[in-house]
């Protein structure tokens, strides 16, 4: 088994309330490997568990410094949100030559589920870089998987051409869906049909890697798109499988210990990780934990759906200055641009 360094991004002001907690349950998971962030803010990450790694402007590429200069609106919509969530991927080359081995990226509100056979299957799996796929025509960093710094770097720079050449790529979404219809980085399955095969301790298990859909249905969706609340259940439009007709479980197993899975058609599905877009901190997996429990048999469909208590939401509200919304009206036509906002307002990307 290859050791892997788990690298986090972390831009902008805009808090991220899970990603301490997340890295730490990554890092237990795999205690041989490094565990870096990159911040344009480190005075804000002493208690990260890991190495904390300086980042800003001044490190952009002119290549990124050009789109920027193209997209000002993105500076502005929700505190600059969508921009950073974009800009981490290049912020990625902070670390250059100094990692040696592969690389995995989380975003911050994902929660790992990792093991070493995960570890091993993707090195023989992937040449270059992978991600999730979350439509047809976007792809998502929940998850990106690099077989090394080389192998990043390389990625990264077709991202800028296709930055600079395509008007339709204005966030990291529509960046990675034109990545992976493109061939230019390898899709991590995210459906029961394509799931990878490991073995675990002389057992077979079949997994696949969280998009978007998993976490959503089991941990519900950003508040901003449910009137404040967090609440599960959600049934993500582009994900073909209907997780409500599956059966959850987190069983305990000697040996191995404690494992996520669904069952679909007759067959168990273990995720390696789950995108929690309610940002809410979710313990450690355990068969024994009350949260864990009432995930599950909310799932399951046993017991009525709880909602939380009425979140006070700061990543998505900042107003938006009529001169962005009329520059991403006149760029992409206010039909189109009408769609956008839907899409994140009601579907969550």
């Amino acid at each position: 088994m290859a050791e892997v360094s788990i690298v986090y991004v972390h831009l902008g002001l805009n808090p991220s309330p899970t990603l301490n907690s997340f890295a730490a349950i990554a890092q237990s998971q795999l205690p041989d490997s490094k565990i870096f962030l990159i911040t344009d803010y480190p005075d804000n990450w002493k208690h990260f568990p890991g190495k904390v790694v300086a980042y800003d402007k001044s490190l952009r590429t002119k290549e990124f410094r050009n789109f920027v200069n193209k997209n000002l609106e993105l500076e502005d919509i929700a505190g600059g949100y969508w921009l950073f969530t974009l800009e981490r991927l290049f912020a990625l080359q902070v670390l250059g030559e100094s990692i040696k081995n592969p690389i995995i990226h989380f975003e911050s509100d994902v929660f790992p589920i990792l093991s070493p056979d995960v570890l091993d299957i993707l090195a023989v799996k992937i040449d270059g870089v992978a991600v999730p796929r979350l439509s047809r025509e976007r792809g998502i960093a929940s998850i990106m998987y690099a077989k090394s710094a080389t192998e990043l770097q390389k990625v990264l720079e077709r991202f800028l051409v296709m930055l600079n050449s395509n008007i339709k790529v204005t966030g990291d979404m529509d960046l990675l869906g034109l990545a992976l219809n493109t061939g230019i980085v390898d899709e991590l399955p995210t459906l029961p049909k394509n799931a990878w095969r490991i073995y675990r301790h002389g057992s077979a298990r079949d997994i696949v890697f969280d998009g978007a859909a998993l976490g959503q249905y089991l941990f519900g969706q950003d508040p901003f798109h449910t009137n404040d609340v967090r609440i599960s259940g959600f049934q993500n439009s582009d994900f073909e499988v209907q997780l409500s007709k599956c059966l959850w479980r987190v069983d305990h197993k000697p040996v191995v210990g404690d494992e996520l899975s669904f069952e679909i058609d007759g067959k168990t599905i273990y995720p390696v990780n789950l995108h929690i877009h309610s940002k809410e901190i979710i313990p450690i997996l355990d068969f024994r934990n009350t949260r864990w429990i009432q995930a599950i048999n909310e799932a399951n469909r046993e017991t009525s759906r709880i909602s939380s208590e009425t979140i006070l939401n700061t990543i998505h509200t900042q107003p938006l200055k009529l001169s962005s919304r009329l520059r991403v009206a006149r760029k992409h036509g206010f039909i189109q641009s009408g769609i956008r906002f839907l899409r994140r307002r009601f579907l969550g990307y």
